[in-house]
């Protein structure tokens, strides 16, 4: 009960404190296509053939709370308890630890930054990861038909839910087949069905072909691109560094070890293969799970080390609690402090904003500023839905505005270059270049952004094309008046 109760409280303050509002990026897009009626909309096969088994789970949710933003956050907490408790479940059965010992991983993966942040806006992949921990649980169970039974059934359900897990549970289910000392046939058995369901969704009839998701990472330099992966690595992990690099020497299992040794090879592809890398930065991220078991194997290492103090407390323990305390405390402000006044770790010497967002309290912008963007947005609605008239939005405006506005008017998206990637366009230039097109052929042409260069996302404050037509707090309406 601690290993999933404990983590769904943490998870559950930001979503309270941001009530109504729903926190995490990406829980705005899985809103607009819920909306829409993804995936139900699609025909059975079609289903299937996408990695859709969040949306398949949460519409029924939806139907039962009435209420898509309060499915997300009921959704994003639930889901990352359970992951949390499945690493509990994984400890206990799979690396035969004692139960305090394994609700210590349960319980620093539940309050470290990077799995937070990952829970907050990659619900689909928290899912998968989730799934991937029960399958490599399952693998351990005694009786043959149940453990058969038991993966073909899960490893179905990781393949279903994403793609990276995907790739990662047939991975080690390889390792495991190879030498990994387990009988094979289970194995075999359960590794058909989901990889058969792995080629039809990537497989495409009209080509013939696989379709693999692929996008350049560019970069300058060579140096600044393994400096760039490094980079996020260290600052993802610094905080625990110490535990990691004390527990690795002490762990010989092949579970954690292929698992660290997929996620540190794909991670590093730009540096071999820059036009496949569009995903390595999710690979860092899942690096964190086998992290956090060398984490309190090196705490545990630690605890006894060096001189008694006093008890059992040595100074080794001494200085774990200390190391524990720190990230707890940093927890604190990450979960309940608004991006506007996060402490320099998350804020100003966080580079890597795109992955790791600055705070929880957050959406596409902060929840200080998301009552002015629903306003803005129901404005909007209420006053410009006219045939001549079209708005052209940043990514992190047009979510709200699939939302709030839907289809009544003409909206179109700029998105942010491949967030893989250090070099990113100029997004301005892009704003007013569409405008411009837009305006030319007659229409009257709006946006929504930040005022009093308070704006996001490297833009402070829009082009001078933009003039200032309503304001509604730090968020104002503008309309594009030509060059």
């Amino acid at each position: 009960m601690l290993s999933f109760l404990t983590p769904l409280t943490v998870r559950l303050v930001p979503e309270i404190i941001a009530w109504p509002y729903p926190t995490g990026f990406d829980s705005l897009m899985y809103t607009n296509a819920l909306l829409r009626g993804y995936p139900f909309n699609m025909p059975p096969a079609q289903i299937l053939k996408s990695a859709s088994l969040f949306y398949v789970i949460a519409s029924p949710v939806n139907y039962v709370i009435g209420d898509f933003l309060v499915t997300m956050k009921v959704l994003g907490a639930v889901i990352f308890a359970a992951l949390c408790s499945l690493l509990y479940v994984y400890g206990v059965f799979a690396l035969k630890w004692g139960r305090l010992k394994s609700l210590c991983v349960c319980l620093l993966a539940g309050s470290y930054f990077v799995s937070l942040g990952m829970s907050w806006q990659m619900y689909r992949m928290t899912l998968g990861v989730a799934l991937l921990m029960a399958t490599l649980t399952a693998l351990r169970i005694e009786r043959f038909k149940v453990r058969t039974l038991a993966l073909s059934t899960l490893a179905i359900l990781t393949v279903w839910a994403h793609e990276i897990a995907a790739v990662m549970l047939f991975l080690l289910f390889i390792l495991n087949f190879a030498i990994g000392g387990f009988e094979r046939k289970p194995i075999c058995i359960a590794a058909a069905p989901s990889a058969a369901l792995f080629f039809y969704q990537l497989y495409n009839p009209l080509s013939g072909s696989l379709n693999i998701p692929v996008g350049g990472f560019e970069s300058p330099s060579w140096l600044a691109s393994a400096s760039f992966i490094t980079g996020s690595l260290i600052y993802m992990f610094l905080p625990i560094l110490p535990l990691i690099v004390l527990g690795a020497r002490r762990i010989r299992h092949l579970d954690v070890w292929g698992w660290t040794a997929v996620c540190l090879f794909l991670a590093y592809m730009p540096f071999f293969l820059p036009q496949y890398s569009s995903l390595w930065y999710r690979w860092v991220l899942l690096l964190a799970y086998p992290a956090y078991f060398f984490a309190v194997e090196g705490l545990d290492a630690l605890w006894m080390a060096g001189r008694r103090l006093y008890g059992r407390l040595s100074v080794g323990g001494l200085l774990a609690t200390a190391i524990l305390a720190v990230n707890f405390a940093m927890s604190a402000y990450y979960v309940a402090c608004p991006p506007e006044s996060q402490i320099n770790y998350f804020g100003d010497w966080n580079a890597y904003k795109a992955f790791i967002p600055t705070s929880m309290l957050q959406n596409s912008v902060s929840i200080s500023d998301t009552p002015s963007v629903v306003e803005a947005m129901e404005w909007v609605k209420a006053n410009l839905n006219g045939e001549g008239t079209v708005l052209v939005l940043h990514e992190a405006m047009d979510n709200w505005a699939g939302i709030i506005i839907g289809d009544r008017m003409e909206i179109i998206r700029v998105n942010e270059a491949n967030i893989s990637s250090p070099i990113r366009i100029n997004v301005a230039e892009r704003l007013v270049e569409i405008a411009s097109e837009k305006y030319a052929e007659g229409k009257a042409v709006y946006t929504v952004w930040w005022v009093d260069g308070k704006g996001w996302y490297n833009m402070p404050d829009l082009p001078h094309n933009f003039v200032e037509f309503k304001r509604f707090g730090n968020i104002g309406v503008f309309k594009y008046g030509g060059t």
